[in-house]
């Protein structure tokens, strides 16, 4: 099963990749929203490369981080395959719908 959730991982990190390609190549604002609040306005923005690329760097790091637990202190973790399988998927799906918002409001603008 651990294997399984690595495999699941990796897929993941694959498609941000893509997605974020994608939407480097299709959003020219400098600035991007990071996050919307209840009225659907933007509350903070962060620059375009860190905007689309920050999701991919926080799986990773993530990913170390249990990395080292596992390496450190076993003990601690229990059913890591099906909790780093739930968190690609999560991460993956809130990347897509983030870039998503983030040319809709680009287009906007």
């Amino acid at each position: 099963m651990q294997s399984l959730g690595n495999v699941v991982f990796g897929s993941a990190l694959i498609v941000m990749t893509a997605v974020s390609i994608y939407f480097a190549g299709r959003i020219n604002a400098p600035r991007l929203p990071m996050q919307w609040g209840i009225s659907g306005e933007p509350t903070w923005f962060a620059p375009r490369f860190i905007a689309i690329w920050f999701s991919l760097g926080l799986a990773v790091l993530v990913r170390l981080f249990i990395l080292l637990i596992e390496a450190y202190d076993p003990q601690k973790l229990h059913g890591v395959s099906v909790a780093l399988i739930t968190f690609s998927i999560i991460i993956t799906v809130v990347h897509i719908a983030h870039m998503i918002a983030a040319e809709r409001w680009a287009a906007r603008q």
